[in-house]
């Protein structure tokens, strides 16, 4: 047996011309970008203000008493950010995330102020006990 040369695709038909190869650097356009359908809309997002000021909420009861200066500033964000949502028209949410942050930093302050007065009548009823000293 003779070995035959692998088959060649039929030649193209007479007058076809193949189309040029394309220029060097040539870059294919991007896929066409269409709108959402009719009755869609893109999803509202949740404010940073509000996840941040809840973080910080919570933080507070980690970092025990230093979480009094942390406390405040998760109710400013909380109040910064339920001014944005509402200003969004509906494209931001969160307020429950910010009812959450209220909740949570006043019930922390509630009880560091009940705890600064126990300390404080702790510390008050110890200067007027009297000591008892027997006279020999």
């Amino acid at each position: 047996m003779s070995e035959q040369p692998p088959s060649q695709p039929p030649p193209p038909p007479s007058g076809f011309q193949p189309p040029p190869p394309p220029p060097s650097g040539f870059q294919p356009p991007p896929p066409p970008q269409f709108p959402p359908p009719q009755g869609y809309y893109a999803a509202p997002q949740t404010n940073s203000k509000a996840i941040v000021a809840l973080i910080l909420a919570i933080a507070g009861y980690v970092l025990g008493p230093c979480g009094i200066v942390v406390e405040p500033i998760a109710m400013v964000l909380a109040s910064s950010g339920r001014g944005e949502i509402r200003a969004s028209g509906g494209s931001q949410t969160g307020e429950g995330l910010i009812t959450a942050t209220w909740v949570i930093a006043i019930i922390y302050l509630a009880l560091f102020a009940l705890g600064v007065l126990l300390v404080i009548l702790i510390a008050a009823a110890g200067l007027h006990t009297r000591t008892y000293t027997p006279s020999y």
